[in-house]
């Protein structure tokens, strides 16, 4: 994947107070915390990085009228670059800067020409953890560039991103719909607003168990929205412990209410009902409006 960068510093930090009196909070996520994410994904996916650096050696950015070339080794350019080459190390590509921006296509081109897929079953714990890989060469004089980890995925890890596909792509494979009813929403301040929900929860798609004279189901609920601007909202999870005296009657629905707050502009929502014994995914969606 040809991944082109305008400028994207590792640490927006030390970009932003490089020759100014600037200070920004240390609460502003950058370095590894803010790139590994896509590190992890495309290592995941199998996809190789080659990072282009599209400006190259440019004016400074703070003033589009400056005329004056950047020292390769100035500070804010340090920081593009670092954040290139971070990707492209970590997931076995290169990173293409300055004159070799002209000439990426090519380049990533000639570059997989040489590659040799090497396949491997993994003892997995799913602990939601990266594992190191390691490639090594036995014959003297060559070199090799692989990804060096992947990121170990949990069951509920895998479900939350299913959440997130679903509200940006739709339903995916493997997974079934619910009923759901959308209730009233109610401003609750701050710009925010308060949603009722009904799900009518498909008792084919959860394992009930008996459970000290009861019949139960511990099942997790997930909710994600998606507003016109493209903001995604965080993926909860919530534990669902559901107990009944009787066993509920097959092929029917048990009714559940939640409400939901959300911020006060149209959404789409997506929520989601896991049942780890079986693994079984149940979705339902719906637009909002305050």
């Amino acid at each position: 994947m040809l991944l082109l960068s305008g400028g994207w510093p590792y640490s927006a930090q030390d970009y932003a107070v490089n020759g100014d009196r600037v200070t920004l909070s240390r609460d502003v996520p950058e370095g590894e915390k803010v790139l590994r994410p896509l590190v992890s994904t495309a290592n995941l996916l199998g996809y190789t990085l080659y990072t282009v650096d599209v400006p190259g050696v440019a004016p400074g950015p703070d003033d589009a009228r400056n005329d004056a070339p950047v020292a390769l080794n100035s500070g804010r350019k340090f920081e593009v670059q670092q954040s290139l080459e971070f990707l492209a190390k970590e997931t076995g590509g290169r990173a293409l800067l300055n004159s070799k921006r002209t000439d990426a296509f090519a380049t990533a081109a000639a570059d997989t020409n040489s590659y040799y897929w090497l396949g491997f079953t993994p003892d997995r714990k799913r602990d939601d953890k990266r594992h190191d890989i390691k490639v090594e060469v036995r014959r003297p004089g060559l070199s090799v560039r692989s990804r060096n980890s992947f990121f170990d995925l949990s069951r509920s890890s895998e479900v939350s991103m299913q959440v997130e596909s679903a509200i940006l792509f739709g339903n995916p494979a493997g997974t079934s719909g619910m009923p759901m009813r959308v209730g009233k929403p109610v401003a609750a301040g701050r710009g925010t607003m308060e949603v009722p929900l009904t799900l009518g929860l498909p008792v084919d798609r959860f394992t009930v168990l008996p459970v000290n004279g009861k019949y139960a189901a511990q099942l997790e609920l997930r909710a994600a929205a998606l507003n016109e601007t493209g903001e995604r909202s965080d993926v909860p999870v919530v534990p669902l412990n559901l107990s009944s005296a009787k066993p509920p009657a097959p092929n029917g629905h048990v009714r559940y209410d939640v409400k939901l707050k959300l911020r006060a502009v149209p959404q789409h929502l997506v929520v989601a009902i896991y049942d780890p014994p079986s693994g079984k995914v149940t979705l339902a969606e719906a637009d909002v409006r305050p």
